[in-house]
């Protein structure tokens, strides 16, 4: 229903792109929970659904999905070179999957293992914005926040990208 309803709000006001639901599989991983979302896309024209995959048994999780869904795989999380090279498989195996950097030093190990399989990897950056928010999450936001690339490491990784 939520894709319907994007869609229908895409129609309606002449969108010119499409809307891809992500379900996080940490939220819950349980089979029957993850097969209720894969089957309600029955009702699409085209499949809606992508994943995410934020640890190595995410990622195989979605991986065994991804023919069901729209292969779409975006990873996030921890990143070590075992987890970048499942992910690179995973693209050439036909998905789509996007691996969002959330430290500078995560770009050097995916250029790496890219290039090892021969593959071009899909990236996302994740950004730490500066501004604080009030509420439980105030500690977690900011230049202090440990998740996220700052401007400065953003136009690094797009000079460094330009370059290679």
């Amino acid at each position: 229903m939520l894709c319907q309803a994007f869609n229908q709000a895409i129609s309606d006001h002449e969108y010119s792109n499409r809307y891809l639901a992500v379900y996080p599989l940490k939220v819950n991983p349980q089979r029957s929970v993850v097969e209720t979302l894969i089957r309600s896309q029955s009702l699409l024209a085209d499949k809606q659904l992508g994943l995410e995959a934020g640890s190595k048994p995410e990622l195989m999780a979605a991986l065994a999905l991804a023919k069901q869904t729209s292969a779409v795989i975006v990873c996030n999380g921890y990143k070590d070179r075992e987890y970048i090279r499942q992910a690179l498989i995973g693209e050439k195996l036909g998905c789509q999957v996007y691996i969002v950097l959330e430290k500078f030093t995560e770009l050097e190990l995916v250029l790496s293992e890219a290039k090892a399989l021969g593959v071009i990897p899909r990236l996302g950056l994740r950004a730490r914005l500066t501004s604080k928010i009030k509420g439980r999450w105030y500690a977690s936001g900011g230049e202090g926040s440990k998740f996220g690339l700052t401007t400065a490491q953003i136009l690094s990784v797009i000079a460094w990208l330009r370059e290679s």
